[in-house]
Parts: C-alpha cells; sequence; structure tokens
C-alpha cells in the first residue's frame, strides 16, 4: 500500500502549478553539467602537448681541447724568391714528386706566376671542353653542373674552402663544354689564344731557378703554423699531464718560439702582399707529413677517464668531420685530478682542417632506443614511465630509461613491464606537457 501512496503523490505533481517550472530547472541544469563539462575536457585537450615516440640514440661523450700531433718536417728551398706549388695544398705526392718551383724575384713578380697558374687551369679546363658534345647532350651537361654546384654550395658552407676551390676546374670545365655545346664559345680559337698567352708569360719569367722535390712520400701542406717540433712524433708518449697541459696555454706557442735557436726563431714563412696567400718570399716553403697515423693529446678529469680503456677505440667528433680512434695511452699524475689521453687514427680525411688546436668530443658510449623528453617523465607508486594519449583515453607506459642529456632521454625499447602497466612503443603519443592528468582520464 505504501508504494501505491508513494506513485500517487508523484503523479499528482502533474497537477501542480510549479511542475513545470520545477521540470525546466532540471533540464537546464542538465545543459550546464554537460556543457562545464565538456569545455573543462576541451580545455584539457587543448593544453596537452603530444610528441611521438620514435627510435633515436645518444652519444655520451667528453668534450675537450685537442693537440694534433703528425710526422711533419719543414720543407726548404736552397734560395729565396717566388714560389709556385705544383700541387695543390694537401695532396699528397710520391718520394722525389716536385712539390715547388722557385723563380727568381727579378725573373717575375708573384703575381705574373699566379697568373701562370689559373691560365694552367684554364687550359686543362679547355681541354676537357674540347670533347665533341651534340646538342642532345647538354642535358647531361646541365646535370653536372648543378651537382657540382651544390657540392661547391656544401663545401663552403661547412668552412672547407680549400675543397671547394678543388673543384673550380671542373666546373670551369663543364661551363666550357656548355658553351661550346651551344655554338657560344670556340674552344679551339679559346684554347690557342690560352696558349700564346701561357708562352709569353713563361718567356718573361724564365726557367725556374730551383725544384723543389719531395725526400718522402707524403702530404704536403703549404703553411706552417709554429708547432712544428714543439712535440716531435715520438716525443708525445714521453709528455707528463703537466707538459700537456701547458700545450693548450695562450702564451704556449710564444714560450715555445722564444726556447728556439736564434736561426730558427724567424723561419716562418713571410706573405708576399701581391700573391693572394699562395706565393711566399723564404725559403721555407711548407711541411710533408710522412705519416698516415696522427696523434690527439688531450687532458680530461679523472671522473671523465673513467670512461675510458686503453686499447678500446672510440669516436672522436671533430666538428662535421668523425674519426674512429684508439686510446694509446693514458697518463695519471700524482697530485693532479687530471689525465692525459693519447688517441691514434690512421686515417688522412680530404678536406678535414688540421689545425694544431682544436675542439673534441670523445664519444665513449652510444645509446640506442626510443627517445623522449625527459620533461615527459613521471613516476606512479615507484613505476617509472609516461602518460600517453590513446584515442579520448590518458593511459600510462612504463619505461626503462638509458641516458638522458640535454632534456632527451633514450629508453630501452624492448623494455620488459614490471606488471601493472605496459611498456612504452614507439609511435606512442607522449604527453609532453598537461595538467591534472591521471590513468582514465577521458579527453575529447
Amino acid at each position: 500500500m505504501g508504494i501505491i501512496k508513494k506513485f500517487k503523490a508523484f503523479f499528482s505533481l502533474f497537477k501542480k502549478k510549479d511542475f513545470l517550472k520545477m521540470l525546466a530547472v532540471v533540464a537546464i541544469s542538465a545543459v550546464l553539467f554537460v556543457d562545464v563539462g565538456y569545455h573543462i575536457s576541451q580545455s584539457l585537450a587543448d593544453s596537452l602537448l603530444t610528441l611521438p615516440a620514435k627510435t633515436g640514440e645518444l652519444r655520451a661523450g667528453v668534450s675537450a681541447e685537442a693537440y694534433i700531433v703528425r710526422s711533419e718536417e719543414k720543407i726548404y728551398s736552397n734560395m729565396t724568391g717566388n714560389v709556385k706549388y705544383s700541387i695543390s695544398d694537401g695532396e699528397r705526392v710520391g718520394k722525389n714528386e716536385n712539390i715547388a718551383e722557385v723563380y727568381y724575384q727579378s725573373g717575375g713578380s708573384a703575381s705574373m706566376i699566379k697568373t701562370l697558374e689559373n691560365l694552367y687551369e684554364i687550359r686543362s679546363a679547355l681541354v676537357y671542353a674540347s670533347r665533341r658534345w651534340d646538342e642532345s647532350s647538354t642535358a647531361d651537361i646541365d646535370i653536372s653542373l648543378d651537382s657540382t654546384v651544390s657540392l661547391i654550395a656544401h663545401m663552403n658552407s661547412q668552412g672547407r674552402v680549400k675543397d671547394a676551390e678543388a673543384l673550380k676546374t671542373t666546373l670551369h670545365a663543364l661551363l666550357s663544354s656548355k658553351e661550346s655545346a651551344v655554338g657560344v664559345l670556340d674552344v679551339r680559337a679559346t684554347l690557342k689564344k690560352v696558349n700564346e698567352s701561357i708562352a709569353n708569360i713563361e718567356e718573361k719569367i724564365g726557367k725556374p731557378a730551383e725544384h723543389v722535390n719531395a725526400d718522402n712520400a707524403g702530404w704536403f701542406y703549404y703553411e706552417c703554423d709554429g708547432y712544428e717540433g714543439a712535440v716531435s712524433y715520438e716525443g708525445a708518449f714521453s709528455l707528463t699531464v703537466s707538459e700537456a697541459e701547458r700545450l693548450f696555454y695562450d702564451n704556449f706557442l710564444e714560450d715555445y718560439i722564444q726556447s728556439l735557436p736564434e736561426d730558427e726563431e724567424d723561419d716562418s714563412p713571410a706573405l708576399d702582399d701581391d700573391s693572394l696567400g699562395i706565393y711566399y718570399k723564404s725559403d721555407l716553403i711548407g711541411k710533408l707529413v710522412d705519416s698516415e697515423r696522427w696523434y690527439v693529446v688531450t687532458v680530461v678529469s679523472r671522473e671523465e677517464a673513467r670512461h675510458f680503456r686503453t686499447g678500446n677505440r672510440y669516436l672522436c667528433e671533430f666538428g662535421d668531420f668523425e674519426f674512429e680512434m684508439m686510446l694509446e695511452k693514458a697518463v695519471f699524475e700524482r697530485g693532479k685530478d687530471k689525465v692525459l689521453l693519447i688517441l691514434s687514427s690512421d686515417i688522412m680525411t680530404p678536406g678535414f682542417d688540421y689545425t694544431r688546436i682544436q675542439p673534441v668530443n670523445i664519444i665513449y658510449e652510444t645509446y640506442e632506443g626510443i627517445k623522449i623528453p625527459t620533461s615527459a617523465v613521471r613516476n606512479i607508486d615507484g613505476v617509472c614511465g609516461v602518460y600517453i594519449r590513446r584515442g579520448f583515453l590518458v593511459q600510462y607506459r612504463e619505461i626503462e630509461p638509458l641516458y638522458a642529456e640535454d632534456g632527451v632521454m633514450i629508453v630501452k625499447s624492448d623494455a620488459k613491464s614490471s606488471g601493472e602497466y605496459y611498456t612504452l612503443s614507439e609511435n606512442d603519443n607522449v604527453i609532453v606537457r598537461g595538467s591534472d592528468l591521471y590513468v582514465g582520464r577521458i579527453i575529447q
């Protein structure tokens, strides 16, 4: 009977005037609840920042200053005059191969010799261009031109000016070939004029007074930096930590030069202003590196040195260049918190700038896995992981960190779950930024 009375009482409300008002209030409240809930959910979605988890790697290394040691021999001529190099800077030469020619200063200025060298390059380009190109082959020339210009631009952007210069002859040849193919350039007539100009200048400057040849095979370099002999090829292995530290002092070169005998103090080549940095008025004309093996001498902290083992090979980064080098020796010194490392390489790479002192990053470990921002890492009930967005839900994924640096972390890509959560997978949408996050939260 009680239940029947309650139903009668409820249905009696339909007879009251206030029922419609009450119904309207309920309806409006429901709409507001849904609307507020939507905007809260939408606000959370708008504030979220997600990034897809991708595989990658991080390199752990030690950054330091490197002092480069090579087997170097200064090359002198027997007279002072204008020097015309027969090979490119850094080019490999054979034993007894001609390196340079020296002319009496009265026999021709450095600018005349420079002009002669340029004419030699142009003649080589014209000879190359004298090959017969038909109209259908101009497309091949265009492709070669595009790739050569792009390569020169790339080398210049990396500061590899010498490598870019080495492609100049090829570029001239291709341009001449293109002009010849379309009938703009008469190669034979131009070549004849160039040969006449060469003969005219050679007659004016006469024959070279001296031919300078390489005593040994190796790599010849035009410039000497003054450090030659400061650390001998063999002497690097007898350095102490204190001696190695002095190599990096600002006044080391000045002190070293002052310690030399008087007849050796001022033997660095003096630039001839008219030579554009190519010709020298001096009997020192360059240096020969006669071994492929070269060494890096560097000083690191004891804490950093614990990452390295003698006899192991490590990747060494010099700007855009990388070399795998062997750690030959580690020197400790009582009372010093620094350690001397000596690494070696047997690779002579064209285009690499063997500047005596330059920064190096020695990699002791490479970590591979899934790369994520460290800002995304959380800890829930002792489980390290990240929140991810999966559809409209916030979920949690367990991770196993391997290495972190500069706001980036590498985690294992095949980590095993501790039981409660799945592990992170590639392409999961990792939540990098967001508030009020918890497992199961709905995001619209």
